[in-house]
């Protein structure tokens, strides 16, 4: 009989991790800020005087989605919008000082967090960080066919939902 203790020891801290990824964080001025906001900053220290058109390309993402969280931020002091010098009608997003302030204290969240796990990480021998490293390329390979499938089942349910109207 197989034990599968360490697949849903796996699980589980996939879901803490994804949980952890999901939560508000208060980074010390009383204002939370959401994970889409994090997000959306990074790529906006990333991509500067873009406009929301060009982040929603970048993103992947509805250009109301994208403003949606754009107004968020803008009303919390977090970036900043200026006219396009060459097109008055086109808006560039740019990231404010405060806005930094959150990537910053974002970052060293993350480092902090990763430090300890680092540690125990450092101490593995070649055999085990082997071992990692196949076990997470296979789930990776298993989460991508599962991501695949779904989005092929979802366009053929459309498809054939249209044909029956």
């Amino acid at each position: 009989m197989t034990n599968y203790n360490a697949m849903k020891k796996f699980k589980k801290v996939a879901k803490l991790w994804a949980e952890s990824e999901k939560k508000p964080h208060d980074f010390g001025d009383g204002q939370v800020v959401y994970h889409s906001e994090v997000f959306m900053l990074m790529h906006i220290n990333k991509h500067k005087n873009s406009s929301v058109t060009e982040l929603a390309k970048i993103l992947d993402m509805t250009k109301g989605s994208v403003s949606e969280v754009l107004k968020k931020l803008e009303k919390k002091g977090f970036i900043i919008k200026n006219i396009a010098p060459d097109n008055a009608s086109k808006i560039l997003i740019d990231i404010s000082n405060k806005g930094l302030e959150i990537l910053d204290k974002h970052e060293k969240i993350h480092e902090n967090a990763e430090s300890g796990f680092k540690k125990y990480y450092e101490t593995l021998d070649e055999d085990k960080l082997s071992f990692l490293e196949d076990f997470f390329s296979e789930y990776e390979k298993f989460l991508i066919e599962i991501n695949e499938k779904e989005l092929t089942d979802l366009i053929k349910n459309k498809k054939s939902s249209r044909k029956a109207k």
